[in-house]
């Protein structure tokens, strides 16, 4: 039950510091994150937090895509070279996922194949009857984790991949894995979840579930798309509650992660994404956008596209072998 690879392990990064644009694209966020700080504070969620008020969520039609969109830059081949070795169970859902993107595209995989996959993930989750939740035992400074801790980006992702495994068999224990790993996540921080109350009582679940408010977007954004996908085929009215709280607080609060050409990691630092991450994340807009049709996820799909030197991007992808990469969430991405 507990994940003792780190989900946020250190990469190697050498191709990259022999990478000319990539060094410099590097050196202006970190100038432009300490310009920041000195003139806001240490702390974005307190320059930030009294000037947030809850919104109306905008009219959305849900509507489930077979593809999981934020993946498709990686193929199952590419993805398990970027993770050769011992893999934390993080890299191993991101596999399924890409599995089963491989598996509806050009048939390299099985559904016995994937289904198995998956199985044999969900036994290094510590299930109840109402719970299923991956743990990490590795402590984290840069976000103050000293002790064992679950993550909501991990939670989504494995409600996305178990979705999709319902979704070839119709086996209801699929689903129910899904719920498990969304309803736990929403669980308060106080009692083992990652669902923390922030300003005017919205809510946000956090990838890191760090002492304060650290609310990084891109770790919300995967399970709120893990939300929206399960409601795709299940109106269950207690994730239809929590998928519109997260909703209003993510639309809420997306804006003032947009800085002027950039894009923050976090309300934890001043912290602005790198070219890999920004890549990332357009991938993740354009999954939101195709689930709900929401303008600002379209806006905010082609925001990064704008920023993204897409071929720095596809360089690293390609040199950055024999480490989790670019495809691992964790802030030394940024």
């Amino acid at each position: 039950m507990f994940d003792t690879k780190c989900v946020h392990h250190k990469m190697n990064l050498k191709s990259r510091f022999f990478d000319f644009p990539y060094v410099l694209n590097t050196l202006s966020i970190k100038a432009k994150a300490l310009k920041l700080s000195l003139m806001r504070g240490s702390y974005p969620y307190d320059y930030f937090k009294k000037s947030i008020h809850p919104v109306n969520i905008p009219p959305f039609t849900l509507s489930f895509k077979n593809t999981y969109t934020s993946l498709l830059y990686l193929d199952s081949d590419k993805a398990e070279r970027l993770h050769t070795g011992n893999k934390s169970v993080t890299q191993e859902i991101i596999i399924g996922l890409v599995k089963y993107n491989d598996l509806i595209s050009d048939h390299t995989n099985t559904d016995d194949q994937l289904l198995n996959y998956v199985d044999n993930i969900q036994e290094k989750a510590l299930e109840t009857d109402d719970s299923l939740l991956f743990y990490f035992n590795l402590p984290y400074d840069r976000f103050d984790l000293v002790n064992s801790y679950s993550s909501g980006i991990v939670q989504g992702k494995m409600a996305s991949l178990c979705i999709r495994c319902y979704n070839r068999r119709n086996n209801k224990k699929y689903l129910n894995w899904a719920k498990k790993s969304l309803i736990s996540a929403w669980s308060p921080i106080s009692e083992g979840g990652l669902n923390r109350t922030i300003e005017n009582q919205m809510n946000w679940v956090e990838e890191y579930p760090s002492p304060k408010p650290s609310m990084v977007l891109n770790g919300f954004l995967f399970y709120i798309i893990g939300l929206a996908e399960y409601l795709c085929f299940d109106s269950d009215k207690e994730i239809v509650h929590i998928f519109e709280s997260c909703l209003v607080t993510v639309l809420a609060w997306m804006p003032k992660y947009k800085l002027d050409n950039g894009l923050l990691y976090s309300m934890y630092r001043w912290n602005l994404c790198n070219v890999h991450y920004t890549g990332i994340m357009k991938y993740q807009f354009d999954h939101l956008f195709e689930l709900t049709n929401i303008p600002l996820f379209k806006e905010y799909a082609e925001y990064t596209n704008q920023l993204t030197n897409w071929n720095t991007f596809n360089r690293i992808i390609k040199k950055d072998r024999n480490t989790q990469k670019i495809i691992q969430r964790t802030d030394h991405l940024k």
